[in-house]
Parts: structure tokens; sequence; C-alpha cells
């Protein structure tokens, strides 16, 4: 996976299967506005985000709130409702330690 904000020759080459992500470059994105007011950035993360509905007002409520997460209310969004995991076949051990 590549994240870019121009395409480049790196970008070709790639394995059997890559996914190439574009996003913005500092000079195309307000850095002075964000960093002079982060309820710009947490308002610019609703725009695009449905979870961060009302973020400023709900960070600003005393001890907090909770993100829904379907995982954390043990909801599993498969096809059975239950829980999958998978182990990879690929993981290499360094120093006894898997990574």
């Amino acid at each position: 996976m590549h994240v870019a904000t121009k395409l480049n020759r790196s970008h070709l080459l790639v394995g059997n299967e890559a996914f190439l992500l574009p996003c913005l470059g500092r000079a195309e994105v307000p850095w002075a506005e964000f960093t002079a007011d982060y309820d710009r950035i947490r308002d610019a993360i609703e725009s695009v985000f449905p979870d961060f509905k009302d973020f400023n007002r709900r960070i600003r409520t005393p001890g907090g709130f909770r993100l829904q997460l379907a995982a954390t209310e043990r909801v599993w969004l498969t096809p059975s409702g239950k829980c999958r995991r998978r182990a990879e076949a690929n993981l290499v051990p360094i120093n006894d330690q898997i990574i």
C-alpha cells in the first residue's frame, strides 16, 4: 500500500497487487489555519467521517465520550455474526519474537 500526493515511478514497482491511496500535500492544506485552531481539524474530520458528528461539542463533555466500535460491543460484522481470526502464514521470527 502506498499513500502519495503525486504519482511517481516507485508506484510501478509493486508485487502482484498494490493499493495507491491519494492524499493532499502540505501545500494543498491550510496548515496555518489548522494549527491555529484545532476545532478546524476536528471539523474537517467530521466532514469525512459520520462517527465524528458534533465532535467539537462532544469532546468538551466532562468525562469525554466513546466512539462506537462494533468489536468493543462484541458485535462481529461477519456473515456468521462471530469473531473470525486467522493466523498469518508469512510471519517471520526475529530474536524469538514474531514480527
